[in-house]
């Protein structure tokens, strides 16, 4: 089976080594992040230089945690700061002016700007979501305080680079898919997203997992999933794909689902 897959699917293929896992667990990335960073530093048997994994991760994808001190570096030091992070966009319709939002470090669109020949060299990329992953690059717009009114200062955008700039190509998918039997391919998709096949006595027991994805290629479907804490329900739907939102902790306001009044914002039923 591994080499049908890397011969059809060729430098898509990753090496999941089981005895790799305590290191990425400790890392709480992802797994599609994970995947990125196996395909960039692994070779063809799996293996990695940890110093070496571990120096890009400390570099380039910081934990929330470490937000303040990375502000402290662009607002004080007036550095120039990369990360990979997510990005979201705005645009303020009465100002005609473009910001930026970090979700994932509380950093809001009211302490950034996107000045206009930066917006027109990466406006493709960022407005093609919700929210966008990418390696971006910030920097410090002091204030000026001899305008009038005053203009406050910013963290500016100043570079993108998106994470996944490839389209997906179903056609390529459906052709491949006749390569394999319908068991090869139940074996692929539950390793694709992080689970073993052989973990599973029956084919019904697979089908019913692989359900659970359907959200994700099927419009206006919705699920319910009852089980107790810690079996798995937040998985898949927040760290196999990016294209999956998660609000953990079970509280969910009308704002965050339909339509935030004071940001003027949709919620997530409306992406």
């Amino acid at each position: 089976m591994e080499n049908k897959l890397k011969k059809i699917f060729s430098d898509m293929v990753v090496y999941k080594d089981l005895k790799n896992n305590n290191f990425f667990s400790a890392l709480s990335l992802p797994s599609f992040m994970r995947d990125w960073l196996l395909r960039r530093f692994e070779d063809e048997d799996g293996n990695f230089d940890t110093d070496e994994l571990s120096n890009f991760i400390k570099n380039f994808i910081p934990k929330k945690d470490d937000w303040k001190a990375i502000k402290s570096r662009i607002v004080m030091d007036n550095e120039h700061v990369k990360m990979l992070a997510k990005i979201s966009i705005e645009i303020d319709v009465a100002s005609g002016e473009a910001s930026f939002s970090l979700p994932d470090f509380g950093l809001s669109a009211k302490e950034t700007t996107i000045e206009e020949n930066i917006w027109y060299l990466y406006k493709d990329e960022l407005v093609n979501g919700r929210e966008v992953w990418g390696m971006i690059e910030l920097g410090y717009k002091p204030p000026d305080y001899d305008a009038k009114p005053k203009i406050p200062g910013k963290i500016r955008l100043l570079k993108f680079k998106n994470f996944c700039p490839y389209k997906i190509d179903l056609d390529f998918y459906k052709n491949a898919r006749k390569n394999f039997s319908f068991e090869e391919w139940l074996q692929i998709l539950l390793g694709a997203v992080d689970y073993n096949a052989t973990g599973y006595e029956r084919e019904e027991e697979k089908l019913t997992m692989l359900t659970r994805l359907l959200p994700f290629v099927e419009k206006k479907l919705n699920l319910i999933e009852l089980a107790p804490k810690g079996t798995g329900k937040s998985y898949i739907f927040g760290r196999v794909s990016r294209f999956g939102w998660l609000s953990s902790g079970g509280i969910m306001s009308r704002a965050k689902m339909f339509y935030d009044m004071q940001k003027r914002q949709e919620g997530l039923v409306a992406q």
